[in-house]
């Protein structure tokens, strides 16, 4: 895996639990919320922005947890983790 796609989650099969338009998924045993999709090419020349743009916009809704990437095909899915009571 090159250096730049490390911290990146691989795509694979999971179910999926749609909650209005956005979907609830479990990732790697953490359940995430998903936040939106940019293309790779704004994704690395604009990281800065877009995790700023998203993270803002994961605290609007109420989500404190970490941003999570995926990247699939020539996009970037954007998720947020979902902290659950212990």
């Amino acid at each position: 895996m090159s250096s730049k796609n490390k911290n990146l989650i691989k795509s694979e099969a999971r179910p999926r639990n749609r909650v209005g338009f956005f979907y609830i998924i479990k990732i790697m045993e953490e359940l995430v919320r998903t936040l939106g999709t940019v293309k790779v090419s704004d994704f690395e020349k604009d990281f800065d922005k877009v995790y700023d743009e998203y993270n803002a916009k994961a605290k609007e809704m109420g989500y404190n947890g970490n941003l999570k990437f995926e990247k699939k095909g020539g996009k970037v899915t954007i998720f947020v983790t979902i902290n659950t009571p212990l």
